[in-house]
């Protein structure tokens, strides 16, 4: 947009001095320098952009790509020099700027300054941080004791004590906390978050690595947001942390928590219901894993707390749900109806994301588990003029990017007289938010079209940069939203980025952006589905899809 305004008060200034031609020469200098850019023609570049630079001087992408074109050549110094002109213009990425600059003054021996725009990129929340340290271009200054501290390294580690060392990652932590998190209720500063930070302080003399460990967890929790949270310690940790998972995926269903599959013989139980995790009750369960993650509504949880807590062994042992983590007990009830009570064996399993097949489904796939793990694919049903288009991740394949698949999805849409454009996003949990935008026109365009619909279909899992995705659909469309309530809101705190405590290499992530792709007075807890539908196990292992069903039944009768 801020191109686009350049260009209309270029050109309003042209042509009202009858320079048509001036315009028309600075159109083509443009495409000229955008082609030498794409193609990474350093000698092309540095000529089209001082040209263009020259025309517009406080363009900050004009002289971010000189600032490139000039380090591509290895001119350092004037690659510094146009991109510090870029940030002082306004780059739209201050902390990438300043981290970039900070990289050519360390190259040009220039360590005062090096220094300087390192802690700039710090307070404009770079978002990873432990890799600083690890970077070639700072070789140079890892003796300096003020660049340990702003790459978040211990400079006298070997000299800590563990109760020393932990209480320096909490420091560490309410520091990071406070630079990055980005809720405009500032939790990092409340009282509830300090307060739980000194209550463990005072506990570390007295609590193991373990138990250090889980109670992070909650601290980053007080956060609130979906994208905050702690992972698992780095290989290197110096404390003793038991880490196990069980060979079940768990899916929150409306009618119950159910296994759909399972790991190393354990498919067994797919398809029976859990109702017990030894004494406690599925659900008291999982009110108490939700003390160890923040959420953006309770679709997150719902998605979430299945998939990444449920089965953690260590976590149910925490809670008081099971006394051990070697051995879990649980309770089910089979898909015979009988009640029988199993003893699961933890260990080192990757569950797979992502609703699946189950191996207790019956009847055929159902077209929405078809292909979970293609980021975005298409289906023509020719005998209703619909096309299902099922938007899985907002990620580039390597086979085809986002943008040529819009410009496919388009030339389908138009060549095979489609009426009807079905967007599934109930596997999408997010991705890279500057790639959507040409499918977002893509769809604008077919929804305009008199007699076209849209429809959009919406679950727990749609997450992150699918709700951006969702808001833009929301606004811009009149599509009809079928499914459950998003797991985002429309306007939320994210961002995944790199937390590491320096001591106990523990690691996770806080949320850096305030996402305000709504309007900035939003405050819906999701987009809602203007027809819910309930998302049941008898459907699930049925084969049934109860979504498309009601949107092809709603085309089918003219609705």
């Amino acid at each position: 947009m801020k191109k686009l305004i350049c260009l209309m008060f270029l050109f309003c200034s042209l042509v009202a001095n009858g320079q048509q031609q001036e315009l028309i020469d600075f159109i083509g200098l443009k495409n000229q320098a955008e082609s030498a850019f794409q193609q990474r023609n350093s000698e092309q570049v540095v000529a089209l952009y001082e040209e263009l630079s020259n025309l517009i001087p406080d363009d900050a992408e004009i002289l971010y790509r000189l600032s490139l074109g000039y380090q591509w050549n290895d001119n350092y110094a004037a690659a510094l020099q146009a991109g510090a002109a870029a940030y002082e213009a306004g780059y739209r990425e201050p902390a990438s700027m300043a981290y970039r600059l900070a990289r050519l003054s360390a190259l040009l021996g220039q360590q005062d300054e090096a220094l300087a725009w390192l802690e700039i990129s710090l307070a404009k929340r770079l978002d990873d941080r432990p890799s600083i340290y690890d970077d070639p271009a700072f070789s140079s200054l890892r003796s300096i004791p003020a660049f340990l501290q702003l790459s978040g390294v211990i400079a006298n580690a070997e000299s800590m004590n563990r109760n020393e060392g932990l209480e320096y990652d909490l420091d560490y932590l309410i520091e990071e906390a406070q630079r990055m998190h980005a809720a405009p209720e500032r939790p990092a500063f409340s009282d509830e978050f300090l307060g739980a930070v000194e209550n463990l302080r005072e506990r570390i003399p007295d609590i193991t690595g373990q138990q250090f460990y889980l109670e992070v967890m909650k601290l980053v929790a007080i956060l609130d947001d979906g994208h905050s949270a702690i992972y698992t310690p780095d290989g290197d940790s110096p404390l003793e942390i038991t880490l196990a998972s069980l060979p079940l995926k768990f899916f929150w269903f409306d009618d119950g928590m159910y296994i759909v599959d399972g790991l190393d013989g354990n498919e067994i139980y797919a398809g029976s219901e859990v109702l017990q995790v030894e004494d406690l009750l599925v659900t008291e369960v999982m009110a108490r894993l939700s003390e160890f993650r923040g959420v953006d509504n309770t679709m997150t949880w719902r998605w979430m707390g299945p998939q990444f807590y449920l089965g953690r062994a260590e976590l149910l042992n925490a809670v008081g749900a099971s006394e051990s983590i070697e051995n879990i007990t649980l309770t089910l009830r089979t898909l015979s109806g009988a009640i029988q009570t199993v003893e699961i064996q933890s260990g080192d399993y990757d569950i797979p994301r992502k609703l699946r097949v189950s191996p207790a489904m019956t009847g055929d796939v159902p077209l929405y588990l078809s292909d979970v793990d293609t980021n975005y694919w298409m289906e023509i049903f020719p005998e209703s003029n619909t096309l299902y288009f099922q938007f899985n991740q907002v990620r580039d394949s390597e086979q085809q990017n986002i943008a040529g698949f819009s410009e496919l999805l388009s030339q389908n849409l138009e060549s095979n007289n489609i009426e009807h454009l079905i967007v599934d996003v109930r596997h999408n949990n997010g991705g890279n938010n500057s790639l959507f935008t040409p499918l977002v026109e893509a769809i604008i365009a077919f929804d305009q079209v008199p007699d076209h619909k849209t429809y959009i279909i919406t679950g727990r899992n749609t997450f992150s940069a699918a709700q951006n995705f969702i808001n833009h659909i929301e606004r811009w469309t009149d599509a009809v939203f079928v499914g459950k309530p998003s797991a985002s809101s429309p306007n939320f705190t994210g961002e995944e980025t790199s937390l590491l405590l320096p001591y106990s290499r523990i690691r996770g992530s806080i949320s850096t952006r305030y996402w305000q792709d709504s309007n900035p007075g939003d405050e819906r807890q999701w987009i809602a589905p203007d027809v819910p539908v309930t998302v049941t196990a008898v459907d699930y292992f049925a084969g049934r899809d109860a979504a498309l069903e009601y949107i092809l039944g709603a085309i089918e009768s003219g609705d």
